[in-house]
This record gives C-alpha cells, structure tokens and sequence, in this order.
C-alpha cells in the first residue's frame, strides 16, 4: 500500500506528537507499506531517533516531504491556534493535495486535528480512504486551555463529531478516548487502540531492561527516587522537593534524581530550602543511553503533575522500565497505574508522597510483589504491541484484510 501521511509538526524532535509520528511511520513501514511524509519544515533527520536495526528498511520506504518555511514556528510547545500554525495549515493542505493528485496513492493518514481538517477536504475531492490517528480528544485539548464550560466548547464538538465519523478508521492513543471516539464515529469497528509507546530507540532497549546500580554507586547514591520530564507549573516539581524535606526530617537518606530541560527555578527553589546535591539533584537533559541509565538505576519513579486528563508519556517509560510510580492520585495517572500492583498513588502533598516512599523503601514483600506486576504492565508497550495495534487499523480500512504482517527484514526481534 501507497500512504500519504499529513504530520502537522516539526518532524523529527523530541517531543509527544513527533515521537507519535516517528513510531508510527515506522510500525506503517515495518508492515510493508511506503509511505509518503507532508510536514514541517522544521525537525532534523529521522534516522538518529531510530534503532540501528531499522534505519535502512525506514529510509527505503519512508520519504519526507517539507512544506516552504514561510511560517515556521519559533516555539514547538505551544497548543491551540495561531496565524503561523493556520498559514502551515494551508502549506500542507496545498502540498498534500498536489501529491493527492497526482500519486498513486492507497490511503491518506492524517495525524491528529490540523492533519484531520485538511484530509477531510482531501478526501472528499480525491475519494481516498482516510486513517484519522487521534493525539487526544480535541474537546480535552480545548477544554484544557478555555475550561470546560467555554463558550467554544459546542463548536469543538462539531468538529470532533466530524473528524470521526469522515474517517474511515480511527486511531486511538488512549483507552479513555476508544468509547469517546466510537460514540462520535456512530461505529465501533472503525476505532483501534493503538496506545502511544516511548521513543524506539529507548523502547527496544526497555524491552529487555538490564538493572544494575554502576551509575549511582559512582555518583555516591544509596536510595534514588527519579522525576524525568520538564519543569512547568503543572508538573508539581514543588511537591517532590517538599517530600524529600520530609524524608531528610525523618531519616531516610534518599537522592532525588531530576532529568529534564528548564529546572533552574526549581534549583534555586531546592538550594533555598536547605536541600544540597546529596539529596536533591538536577542533570538536565538525558536522551538515548544516558536516560536508559537513569532508569536502571533507579529505585523508584515520580510523577506529582496535577493535569487529569492526558496520561504523561514518562509514567510509560517508568512502567517499560519496571520501575514502579509513585504519583498524584489522578485519572490521568490511574489510567496506566494501578495502586499496590505497578506504583502507589496519592493526594497531591508533599506529605503523602513521603509516607509512601517511606513505605515503598521499607517493604520488602510490597517490593518483590511489584516486579511480577510490573512485568506483565510493560507488554501492553512494546515494539510487537505497536505492529499488532496498526495491523489491526490497516485491516479495518476498506478492502483490506487483516494478514498483515511485519517485513522479513524488520522482525521485532532484531
């Protein structure tokens, strides 16, 4: 099969949507289809992002092509609409529909709102069947930045309602969003889950996760409790600093490992409260090897953000790593965690995260426990969960079969 792919972002970086699209693209490949890429002109080569393994048969069947750079967009984090984000609107729509046109093409895929809206029109000038691959709820998404109650919120419905039931399959990244989407669409067979997964390169690696100690022991670390990710206001940074003053007044001599971008305001806030480097330490980034480490080494991972509806991609890669996550007791957190079984959920305070580490670092039983638990939550994430869940897409889209099957050269196992 011919696919033309709408990815409305800069492509490749290190970010939720780009990774989506980056895993997607290649599980598409590894299924034995050629795939043509319409997207920003942003975003470095994609080669690097991937497994060793995998790179050839990628870079034989996946191709980019990239919109003018009239209105690139200086911040890749922020959401909701823009003049530049509506003028790269238009570039891809113009793009695309020129390939649409004249290529021979089996199946459009758009990824998420902006790529849905202009493959609607493609479709209907074109007829080509169309594969919708949801990035959220755009009703959550909006909600989240004008509330629930906003005046706009019928308007998002509408569209959403549309982007569901003009595909011909869609994409669900979260089991939350599998019966809204299937309510929209009017068609529960049309809707797949195919669960967002970690970065591959990272994700092979944790599939076959090899914990030891060596760089903690160099770093003089006894207990290590890891946060990774960013440090915006949402995140609840605070409370993990609050906890680990809770633990150094009562004893237990832990480290705090934080990984991420941004964290200087965090530091001075840590520094301020008494908290040196032998309890509370910042890393900055780590990506690749560096990260996997981290994660090996670790005794236990964290998550205090207090945003309810989108699960945090990093709780994903602690559970692959088999380390459990001892986070605020949210929906966005339940839906991957499981209290006593795979992490410790609590109310957003620095106290209850204590009494919890607390726990965690002084019951054996409760310890040993989690690892069977914690085995069997990672193979909801893997390479092979990826292919199996777009195999299933592909086979629902029209005269399609569901015999597909990964490429000789591509096998999961490499």
């Amino acid at each position: 099969m011919r696919v033309l792919m709408i990815a409305p972002c800069p492509f490749f970086i290190l970010r939720g949507k780009p990774i989506r699209v980056l895993n997607n693209i290649t599980g598409v490949a590894m299924l034995g289809h050629d795939v043509d890429v319409v997207t920003y002109a942003q975003g470095e080569p994609i080669e690097p992002a991937l497994p060793e393994a995998l790179r050839e048969t990628v870079a034989k069947r996946v191709t980019l092509h990239r919109i003018s750079d009239r209105f690139a967009v200086k911040s890749t984090s922020k959401v909701g609409f823009s003049p530049k984000k509506i003028g790269n609107a238009w570039n891809l729509y113009r793009k695309a529909m020129s390939m649409a046109k004249s290529g021979n093409y089996d199946l459009l895929y758009c990824h998420d709102v902006d790529a849905a809206l202009i493959g609607l029109r493609i479709k209907k000038r074109t007829g080509l069947p169309m594969l919708y691959d949801m990035h959220g709820s755009f009703r959550e998404l909006m909600a989240n930045i004008h509330g629930p109650a906003g005046k706009l919120s019928p308007v998002f419905g509408f569209f959403e309602k549309r982007f569901y039931r003009g595909a011909d399959v869609v994409l669900a990244n979260w089991p939350h969003l599998v019966p809204v989407a299937r309510e929209f669409a009017g068609n529960d067979d049309k809707v797949v889950l195919v669960q967002d997964k970690p970065p591959l390169g990272l994700l092979r690696q944790l599939e076959r996760p090899q914990r030891n100690t060596r760089w903690k022991d160099a770093q003089g670390i006894d207990k290590m409790l890891l946060y990774t990710g960013n440090f915006a206001a949402y995140q609840r940074v605070d409370i993990l600093l609050g906890m680990m003053k809770v633990l150094q007044t009562r004893g237990l001599a832990a480290t705090l490992v934080l990984a991420g971008n941004g964290y200087e305001a965090s530091e001075a806030q840590a520094r301020s409260m008494g908290l040196d480097e032998s309890t509370v330490r910042f890393v900055g980034p780590k990506y690749g090897e560096e990260l996997y480490q981290l994660l090996m080494n670790a005794d236990i991972a964290l998550s205090a953000r207090v945003t309810e509806n989108y699960p945090p991609m990093k709780v994903i890669t602690y559970l692959m790593a088999r380390l459990p996550t001892l986070a605020t007791d949210l929906p966005s957190h339940r839906m991957m965690v499981e209290h006593d079984q795979t992490g410790l959920l609590c109310p957003p305070d620095a106290g209850a995260f204590a009494d919890q580490a607390i726990r965690w670092f002084s019951d054996e039983p409760l310890r040993r426990h989690f690892a069977s638990q914690l085995d069997e939550a990672a193979e909801r994430y893997t390479f092979q969960k990826l292919l199996d869940e777009l195999g299933d897409g592909f086979s629902r889209l029209p005269n399609q079969s569901a015999d597909a099957s990964p490429s000789p050269e591509l096998s999961p196992a490499t």
